[in-house]
């Protein structure tokens, strides 16, 4: 199988890069290096895909017609993973900011789909965010409900990406799936998401910032699990179809801090922060239809993967920094 996947050089995007190369896909990776997200670590994250003669790297904007013609036609791809996005759920809330998520996440997307209309796909994957949906409905959040009003200028770009998607479905029969990926954690984390500062913050024994009571509830999925999910869908189309994918399961921010401390032998200094009105209070998955439409169930555990990617952090973040202090002294 060809598999082109926009956003391969993110924090999803190269984790589902390699997952495809180790079963023997050939991977089409297109990625801007938005200097935002820092080049260097995301190049770092291609490291061992560059090597493989399988995957293919292109430099390029989602937004960028011609490229996005150019490879359809010349590469011919079976799938297509739709991870390409600016993201950020609450930092879009700054004025400066908020233009820009629908400009990259709604019209990116409208790009790719008129890329899509001359190519026979056997399977897209739109990658959308559990962000869509609102604190208030009932919990476990079913794919049904969609609210009326998004909180935030990125849940607000991801909804109407969404909505674009499900119209390419219904008119030109776009083999599409819409994936909610509730939140993800896990090797190659960006460093401003909440698992990597705190662990950042724990074995560096500096002051973490904890918004709100830390009483909120988020459904926490590993990296390995949410890749396994966007594979099964590329494998088993359900055009039309908005499935879940999280763990089902709720953890407070607190008890998250509490075994990330346990786990790096180090005792949190906290500093909190008031809520804001758009914060996220609830996270949580009802999985119910990935396991019956796609056989799909998350295997890691919240402390397994939690030791796991605390065990990265250390070896990829401060092993160097620990050779220097060693040699200086």
């Amino acid at each position: 199988m060809t598999v082109l996947i926009t956003g391969a050089a993110g924090f999803i995007g190269s984790n589902l890069v390699d997952a495809l190369l180790r079963r023997g896909d050939k991977v089409i990776g297109l990625d801007n290096f938005e200097p935002y997200y820092n080049p260097v670590r995301k190049r770092r994250n291609l490291a061992t895909a560059m090597a493989n003669p399988l995957f293919e790297l292109v430099e390029a904007d989602i937004r960028d017609t011609p490229t996005l013609n150019a490879v359809m036609a010349s590469r011919c791809p079976d799938g297509i993973v739709h991870l390409a996005a600016k993201v950020g759920n609450r930092n879009s809330l700054s004025a400066a900011d908020s233009e820009g998520y629908a400009n990259v996440n709604t019209g990116g997307t409208t790009a790719l789909l008129a890329a899509c209309m001359a190519a026979p796909l056997r399977s897209l994957v739109f990658v959308s965010t559990a962000n869509v949906y609102d604190s208030t409905a009932p919990a476990p959040f079913r794919e049904g409900f969609t609210p009326e009003r998004p909180r935030t200028p990125y849940s607000r770009s991801k909804q109407q990406a969404e909505a674009l998607v499900m119209e390419a479905v219904a008119r030109n029969g776009l083999p599409a799936t819409v994936l909610r990926l509730f939140t993800t954690y896990g090797p190659r984390q960006r460093p401003d998401m909440v698992h990597h500062s705190f662990v950042s913050a724990l074995l560096q024994e500096t002051p973490l910032i904890l918004i709100g009571a830390g009483s909120d509830l988020r459904d926490y999925l590993h990296v390995g699990d949410a890749c396994e999910a966007i594979m099964a869908c590329l494998d088993r189309p359900l055009a039309g179809e908005v499935v879940n994918a999280g763990s089902g399961r709720g953890t407070s921010l607190d008890m998250l801090l509490a075994l990330l401390a346990r786990l790096t032998g180090k005792e949190p200094l906290v500093h909190r922060q008031a809520a804001e009105a758009a914060d996220t209070r609830l996270l949580l998955a009802d999985i119910s239809k990935a396991e019956r439409l796609l056989g799909w169930k998350s295997q890691v555990g919240l402390e397994q993967g939690l030791a796991d990617f605390v065990a990265w952090v250390e070896k990829n973040e401060f092993s160097s920094k620990k050779e220097t202090a060693t040699h200086e002294k």
